[in-house]
């Protein structure tokens, strides 16, 4: 299986959602972008550039199963989980890893 990164909205038990991320990787092939790994929970303005473009044009994407694959983006999964694909090109740079230890816990717009 190619990498991608599994990004889940958070959403706490009454249903508010919030501007971070649950962020894990699905598959081997490389470990180029594990620096994002070294923190599940991630501001989604502390994301790499490349993925919050991907992840903003999966946000406009159906939720609805059958979801559609979009190669070198990702899919949506479901309402707030979404699968990103990285690609060798995706390397301007951003490191999530200083800017992800300060998190903010206020609500934001609902991903829908």
């Amino acid at each position: 299986m190619s990498d991608a990164f599994r990004l889940e909205v958070f959403v706490d038990k009454d249903g508010t959602v919030y501007d971070e991320v649950i962020l894990d990787k699905v598959g081997d092939d490389t470990n180029k972008w594990d620096y994002l790994l070294d923190s599940k929970l991630h501001h989604i303005n502390n994301l790499p550039s490349w993925m919050r473009r991907k992840l903003a044009v999966l946000k406009m994407r159906s939720y609805d199963p059958p979801t559609e694959n979009l190669p070198e983006i990702g899919r949506r999964i479901s309402k707030y989980t979404f699968w990103v694909y990285p690609s060798e090109g995706d390397t301007d740079g951003d490191d999530a890893r200083e800017e992800s230890k300060t998190r903010s816990s206020e609500a934001t717009e609902e991903y829908g």
